[in-house]
């Protein structure tokens, strides 16, 4: 059963695709992700966080949407592959981001992300399996505790929009 959530991505995605045309720039203070022999693996730019917000960037009402928790822009790029991670243990936050994010009262989210170019060579390995970064599918993931990876084996970038968000039944408690 599709999340309410979700749905609301649908309803919303020629919006969110405008505004990643006319938005998303390279910028100094990307940060860039190395592997060891220093080549650059992900271009990181962080928009939306509970503790910080990129106000130029948050133009259009869906990113601001209180069920968001984080927003941030990755370009994956060609020939790389982001090792196995959870995001209970591995942030690309802050050194600290755990320590502050992860309390025994944060409340649970899920996942999803809004592809806006790919390659049919690039895909996120979670739970065993080898799923493609596609415009316009929105799948929902639990990468808070389940392992995964990236991996872009093709010869262009692939950028995507990632979203955590507080599940529906969570939302809907609140609001009672």
């Amino acid at each position: 059963m599709e999340s309410k959530f979700i749905k609301k991505i649908k309803d919303n995605k020629k919006e969110i695709y405008e505004w990643y045309s006319k938005n998303i720039k390279n910028e100094d203070n990307d940060f860039i992700m190395r592997n060891q022999s220093q080549d650059a693996i992900v271009r990181i730019k962080i928009i939306k966080t509970p503790e910080s917000r990129r106000d130029d960037l948050l133009t259009i009402d869906i990113l601001n949407d209180s069920q968001i928790k984080t927003v941030t822009f990755f370009e994956l790029f060609p020939h790389q592959h982001v090792p196995i991670h959870n995001h209970r243990d591995v942030s690309y936050m802050t050194p600290d981001y755990k320590t502050r994010m992860f309390n025994d009262n944060d409340r649970k989210y899920k996942s999803t992300h809004i592809t806006f170019e790919t390659n049919v060579d690039a895909y996120m390995t979670y739970l065993g399996e080898d799923i493609r970064w596609e415009k316009d599918i929105f799948n929902e993931y639990n990468l808070l505790d389940n392992m995964h990876s990236g991996t872009n084996s093709g010869d262009t970038s692939v950028k995507f929009l990632y979203i955590d968000y507080f599940d529906d039944v969570t939302v809907d408690e609140l609001s009672q």
